[in-house]
């Protein structure tokens, strides 16, 4: 009997994507060219790398480590980036993984730039590929990252990619999963015939179809869930369109949620459910379990 692919299932039953976006406010991306582990950190290392990714990974709240990498990046330095959510992305080039214990990560955090990085003007998008840790990334990731490279600026042979493929971005049920940096935004199930309308859209400080977006990596997942539903709701695609200050107050069962938005504020009803009649796997190979969903509407 063939194994149910999560991401098959998951689209079948229609799961809604808002709020399930993997929380970061800042996100340290290192390019590894060999094969990845599950757990990325237990792929093959030099040990000192190992801890000191582990150790930068824990010390710093709200940073996410991700391994990067493009298929025809066999040789030379590799890149280094570091990015502040809703703020900039700067790289640094060096010799060699061994290098990357002498990156002082914390004052790069605070200053937004380190000796012998570059600000980097150009979007990035990662696509999940993490194909030992879920089937579906691969089988559905892959083909994305090629139609995205396929559809991009072409680059010379000394510029770096803009389009990355990513290790476990979470929600492989939603494969296959697509993020922009520095905005932030996550995506799923975006379809290779979607490459160049979310390239354009990227380019444009626009959110590609609100319908794919599972929500902002710097907002914790009941905003996301609110911001994702208001952009639903009323089809608002521009980054800037929601700004700072939305607030929560528990109602009943749920919670009120006053976004803050350019045309003044907004009040959404907020609710989680369980669906125990509706079972999934999170995972390709796991045992189904209830969905889990967030719903929002617009109050009166």
């Amino acid at each position: 009997m063939t194994e149910a692919r999560c991401a098959l299932v998951s689209a079948e039953q229609q799961e809604p994507l808002l709020g399930t976006a993997p929380e970061a406010s800042a996100l340290l991306l290192v390019e590894v060219r060999g094969p990845w582990a599950a757990k990325i950190l237990e792929s093959d290392l030099p040990t000192p790398v190992r801890v000191f990714l582990a150790a930068e990974e824990a010390r710093h709240a709200g940073l996410r480590l991700q391994f990067i990498r493009a298929p025809r990046r066999t040789q030379g330095p590799i890149a280094v980036y570091l990015c502040r959510v809703g703020g900039g992305v700067s790289r640094l080039e060096l010799a060699g993984l061994d290098d990357l214990p002498s990156v002082d990560v914390g004052a790069w955090l605070r200053r937004g730039t380190h000796p012998g990085a570059h600000a980097v003007s150009d979007a990035l998008t990662l696509v999940c590929t993490h194909g030992r840790r879920d089937v579906c990334c691969a089988l559905l990731g892959n083909a994305l990252y090629d139609a995205l490279v396929c559809v991009g600026p072409a680059r010379d042979g000394g510029e770096l990619p803009t389009v990355w493929q990513t290790s476990h971005l979470g929600g492989h049920r939603f494969a296959p999963v697509v993020l922009s940096l520095p905005d932030g935004h996550c995506y799923g199930r975006v379809a290779p015939a979607e490459a160049s309308a979310f390239l354009a859209a990227q380019a444009a400080r626009r959110v590609h179809d609100p319908a794919r977006l599972r929500g902002c990596t710097k907002d914790p997942v009941w905003l996301q869930a609110a911001a994702v539903a208001l952009r639903l709701e009323t089809d608002e695609r521009d980054f800037d369109a929601l700004l700072p200050g939305a607030t929560t107050q528990a109602v009943g069962d749920g919670q009120h949620v006053t976004l803050v938005t350019r045309n003044g504020t907004v009040r959404l009803e907020l609710t989680q459910e369980t669906h125990a009649d509706r079972l999934r796997p999170a995972s390709c190979g796991d045992a189904p379990s209830p969905t889990v969903l967030w719903r929002a509407t617009l109050a009166s």
